[in-house]
């Protein structure tokens, strides 16, 4: 009996599945094309609950929301079958399978390809079924240019402001954060509605399964607060919350588009929330076109997401939670607000929104069954033994930065159970963490130390700017420092003196030869260059620059 269950649209599907089905033996794919008529073929449904293995060859024509390919997926992730998904053009799957096994053909080719699909056949099949990996390993859109926003046509502007939130949460973070994990573990959920003044008669039991789409959508107005631990997974949740409006959006022009902020700035210059939203479109999404987020507001057009509540200065989080409640006050919207549980408990009021959530902590269930897989045999027996490397590995961040600092090829995990100190625990962990990256790191054209040097260059500035993404345009010139700016002023004040001085006298040069007027022209223009290369020499020649 065949084992592989090969799925693809017939439109632009076909030639790679019929290719994929004579290199994998065992394979079955559906020969004649589907009749809708007909409904559920019983011919495909026994072959997808006999099967071993799902594999979706994902293409354009898979997105269409008649595709029958879907239909093909719903019923194989009802079975609990293992997805494996390839991806054949530069797409995004389908939401139903966002978190599954993906490959990309088009970028590695089809040898690459086939070796990898043979590759994640030879796990146990519920390893890949609870897992993320092999996410595409580059992201092209995540490094388009896209032009400014300014046009004064609404559906332009609307679909420039979502390619622009794909390109720099999604694609520049979402999927680089779950390519770097191990493992992307299912997160629990538990509601918290006390958390948020506006809550009364709100009685949610949520889903063990729901995702944080269906969660959204099922409150009232849909405005929500989402709390947990550092390293809990608010952020990532956050960003699939953003994804999946994304697609709406993308799906219906009447669909709200979600865009993200980092709250971290607002401390800057602590302006009403609707005027710093306003500047936040100005620098961060490049959106110059006047008054549209008056026009986006008017129309219900936008569904803010907010994070980063700890990364406000603490002694300005109060007046945040009072501008975030007077902006959804005045203007309603659909928000969500991200904040680690402590900090926020700690604030003298609350946020009114409708509903909260809390993730909570790794059962040790998962922690288990996340250790069982791949080379961690003995990382899996120091949780054991030591109270708090197990206390850590119930975070989601620590046990995949812990994966993959201390698998059984890395000979200083015994460091890791030498300090008493959590914080010191800490550490260690994330040195190793960083020596392992940057050992494996194809591309080395600094040193450990310098690269060091220039990280803390980069996160101290960052920090004191209130600046959590770095982008090489948001930098300031202030990050140099007040001496080094000032040094700058006189270098270039004295270079525009010394090109002044010298034209004048080629100026003079020239005319004293009684030469045309084109010629002193041209002594003008040239002159000061050849006078500045000279003065430069010089001053390397005597270590003066």
């Amino acid at each position: 009996m065949f084992e592989i269950f090969i799925s693809y649209a017939w439109r632009d599907g076909a030639d790679f599945a019929e290719r994929l089905e004579s290199a994998l033996p065992g394979s079955w794919r559906d020969k004649n094309a589907i009749n809708r008529v007909r409904g559920f073929d019983r011919e495909i449904e026994e072959a997808i609950k006999a099967c071993k293995w799902f594999v979706l060859c994902c293409s354009e024509d898979v997105l269409r929301e008649d595709s029958f390919v879907r239909d093909e997926m719903i019923y194989a992730q009802s079975h609990k079958k293992p997805i494996i998904v390839v991806r054949l053009q530069d797409i995004i799957p389908p939401i139903s399978v966002i978190r599954k096994t993906w490959i990309d053909y088009f970028e590695l080719g089809w040898d690459a390809t086939l070796n990898e699909i043979r590759r994640v056949m030879a796990l146990p099949p519920e390893q890949v079924t609870e897992r993320t990996s092999v996410l595409p390993t580059k992201h092209p859109s995540a490094r388009t240019r896209l032009a400014p926003i300014t046009s004064s046509d609404p559906q332009k502007n609307r679909a420039q402001l979502i390619a622009r939130v794909r390109r720099d949460w999604i694609e520049g973070i979402l999927y680089p954060t779950l390519e770097d994990a191990r493992h992307v573990l299912k997160i629990g959920i538990a509601p918290k509605s006390d958390a948020v003044l506006n809550h009364e008669g709100f009685n949610y039991t949520i889903d063990p399964e729901a995702t944080i789409e269906t969660i959204f959508n099922d409150i009232s107005e849909r405005r929500l607060l989402i709390l947990g631990d550092l390293g809990a997974g608010k952020t990532v949740l956050l960003l699939q919350l953003a994804e999946a409006l994304l697609a709406q959006a993308e799906r219906s022009p009447a669909a709200r588009v979600p865009v993200a902020f980092n709250l971290a700035s607002w401390a800057q210059t602590r302006k009403p929330i609707f005027d710093w939203i306003n500047e936040e479109l100005r620098r961060f999404y490049d959106v110059r076109a006047r008054r549209a987020l008056e026009r986006w507001m008017k129309n219900d057009a936008l569904i803010f997401l907010f994070d980063g509540l700890d990364e406000v200065k603490e002694e300005a989080r109060a007046a945040c939670l009072e501008a975030l409640n007077e902006f959804q006050a005045r203007h309603k919207p659909p928000m969500v607000v991200c904040s680690p549980v402590t900090d926020y408990e700690s604030l003298p009021q609350k946020l009114n929104l409708k509903s909260a959530i809390l993730l909570k902590p790794l059962s040790q269930a998962q922690v288990d069954q996340f250790l069982s897989a791949g080379n961690l045999t003995r990382l899996k027996r120091l949780v054991e033994s030591d109270p708090v490397v197990q206390e850590m590995s119930r975070n989601p961040f620590l046990l995949n930065t812990m994966a993959y600092a201390y698998d059984d090829s890395n000979p200083d995990l015994e460091g890791m159970s030498k300090p008493r100190d959590p914080a010191e625990r800490r550490e260690h962990l994330f040195d190793a963490y960083i020596r392992r990256r940057f050992a494996e790191s194809p591309r080395k054209p600094y040193n450990l130390d310098d690269t060091l040097r220039y990280l803390r260059f980069l996160a101290k500035n960052m920090q004191t700017y209130s600046q959590t993404i770095f982008r090489p345009e948001l930098m300031d010139e202030r990050w140099l420092g007040e001496a080094k700016l000032k040094f700058m002023r006189i270098e270039n004040l004295a270079l525009i003196t010394l090109l002044l001085i010298s034209s004048l006298v080629w100026l003079a040069f020239g005319l004293s030869l009684e030469v045309g007027w084109w010629v002193v022209l041209m002594l003008m223009l040239i002159g000061p260059a050849i006078s500045f290369i000279a003065l430069r020499g010089i001053a390397l020649t005597w270590g003066l620059a």
